[in-house]
């Protein structure tokens, strides 16, 4: 079953930091779309403000066109008397119908301002010039009987005074292109200009307001588009700088402290916190599984002494020693009959309790070695001015406690050869130390010898 081993996290937790930069570059792109969507809606109505300006513009010039238009050929058609302008007004009126195009064009998008009141009341205007222009025009087919049957409605139902049907042609004539300048009508015409100058100047400062709307708009938005802008790229400063000194700066570090070898000191962001500590626990792992293979290689695994190779080693690096030194060949007597009588794990024993006595009477400075199945070595360095001394106590203590009662393991005794050198281990030790222990074997055993005092 897996089994969770996560260390808990210290320091700046990047990943919230990450959430909390992806949280606001949303939040500042919704920003953005909001202000290029209402933007876009902003720029729509100017352009259909624009639209609606010019529709209405040419609406309200033709509306001014089509009053001109029908005052001149009624004018025309009273001092001419010819029916082509008759005929030229009737047409606008029945079938053009510009005004009320125009009116409609108008009606359509500003229906509740100051613009359409100002065209209704010079429609309105139009409307009853309209109604003395005809009545002249009547007046006019009267004097010249002209049929009248065929024309239009409009010229049908106009209804003619007694006092004017009353006069002679000539007498119509004059009172018909009287009307057509009197101060009434010249003022009708007057209202009607008035009014379609309001109605322009209105639709002017309604597209003066619209576009200045825009103007502040537009500038309102790019002012925030700007601050927004500045803070998109100060929130990427931060997370730029902090990805450098949170992870880009630490993990140089790291590589630094990986290639020589060293545990790796913790900075940075949490995360990576986390990893370094993996990554130490995994080289304290790695360097106590060294430790315990070099320490599997250097030692007896019986004894848990220095095995022989390691003890050569020693051997190796006391040669340039500027000191004297004492080497010790030890070997144990009668050890075949041990194993033979009391069977090889009895020897084993026999042999661990040997190496635990040389631990414990020699120093941590001695170096303590079994180089053989029963033969053990010793050197030692800094032993003062009574070396032999020293090493006989030592031998004699050490055999009277494997001699002594054991409920285990039998009484058992060690030989020892003593060699000394004045500087330095050289390799004529060995031999003048093994020649020193044959000749404590042959004199008995369970003793030591020293090599330059039988020597001498």
């Amino acid at each position: 079953m897996y089994k969770k081993n996560v260390e808990k996290l210290n320091g700046f937790k990047m990943r919230y930091f990450t959430h909390i930069m992806l949280i606001l570059s949303f939040f500042c792109s919704v920003l953005f779309a909001n202000f290029a969507i209402r933007l876009y809606k902003q720029y729509l109505y100017f352009m259909s403000s624009i639209s609606d300006y010019a529709d209405c513009n040419k609406a309200l010039s033709e509306l001014t066109d089509a009053s001109d238009f029908l005052t001149n050929q009624a004018r025309l058609f009273c001092l001419k008397e010819d029916v082509t302008f008759l005929n030229n007004y009737l047409f606008e009126i029945d079938n053009f119908k510009t005004r009320e195009n125009a009116i409609d064009v108008i009606q359509m998008t500003h229906s509740n301002d100051s613009v359409f009141t100002n065209c209704s009341l010079a429609f309105n205007e139009s409307m009853y010039i309209q109604s003395m222009e005809l009545y002249a025009m009547k007046l006019v087919i009267l004097a010249n009987n002209f049929d009248i049957s065929e024309m239009s409605s409009l010229i049908n139902d106009v209804h003619v005074s007694k006092e004017a049907m009353n006069l002679s042609s000539a007498g119509k004539l004059e009172a018909a292109q009287k009307i057509l300048f009197t101060t009434d009508y010249l003022s009708a015409k007057d209202r009607f200009s008035d009014y379609c100058s309001k109605a322009s100047r209105a639709l002017i400062y309604n597209f003066l307001d619209t576009k200045d709307n825009m103007n502040k708009f537009v500038l309102n938005r790019f002012i925030l588009l700007i601050l927004l802008a500045i803070i998109l790229f100060v929130l990427m400063m931060i997370f730029t700088l902090s990805v450098i000194f949170l992870f880009i700066r630490p993990i140089k570090f790291y590589c630094k402290s990986i290639m020589v070898g060293e545990p790796i000191t913790k900075a940075g962001a949490a995360e990576l916190q986390t990893i370094v500590g993996a990554y130490n626990r995994l080289c304290e792992h790695n360097a106590e599984k060294a430790n315990l293979l070099k320490h599997k290689a250097e030692h007896d695994p019986l004894t848990n002494l220095i095995n022989r190779a390691a003890f050569d080693e020693i051997k190796e690096v006391l040669r340039d020693a500027h000191e004297p030194i004492a080497y010790l060949l030890i070997d144990v007597d009668f050890f075949k009959q041990i194993n033979d009588v009391y069977g090889h794990q009895t020897g084993d024993k026999v042999l661990k309790r040997i190496a635990n006595i040389l631990s414990e009477q020699f120093r941590d400075s001695d170096y303590v070695a079994r180089v053989g199945g029963d033969e053990f070595a010793v050197i030692m360095t800094n032993f003062g001015n009574s070396p032999t001394e020293i090493i006989k106590n030592k031998i004699d203590n050490m055999n009277n406690i494997l001699q002594s009662v054991d409920a285990e393991l039998p009484s058992i005794s060690l030989s020892v050869g003593v060699s000394f050198s004045p500087e330095g281990y050289v390799d004529e030790l060995v031999g003048q130390a093994d020649a020193a222990l044959y000749k404590v074997k042959k004199g008995g055993r369970c003793n030591c010898s020293f090599y330059q005092e039988f020597k001498s």
